[in-house]
């Protein structure tokens, strides 16, 4: 597996009035799969485009855990990894993990 997984989420086009046209473009990018827990890092950039001019760029980074209970909220590709890599094995390590730290 790569170090780093880019999949265009959406595109979304809106026209205002007559002379502007501003797209909206959201990339997730997968940046690893933390051992031994297989901690998923996200990294989603936004970027705004004027008549097809970036204008501005933002980034938010969070990461999905194990016991992550509904990833119906992420991004397919994470959904799918979170299915693979989070097996039976690896849910009760991370859950071992927790309760120790209690």
């Amino acid at each position: 597996m790569s170090d780093y997984l880019s999949v265009i989420k959406f595109n979304k086009t809106q026209n205002v009035g007559e002379i502007m046209a501003l797209t909206k473009e959201t990339i997730i990018e997968i940046g690893k799969i933390a051992e031994p827990y297989k901690n998923i890092h996200i990294r989603q950039t936004t970027r705004i485009f004027e008549d097809g001019k970036m204008i501005s760029e933002s980034h938010h980074r969070h990461v999905c855990n194990p016991d992550h209970r509904d990833i119906t909220d992420q991004d397919q590709k994470v959904q799918d990894i979170a299915n693979l890599v989070w097996t039976d094995v690896v849910k009760q390590a991370w859950s071992d993990l927790k309760k120790s730290q209690e």
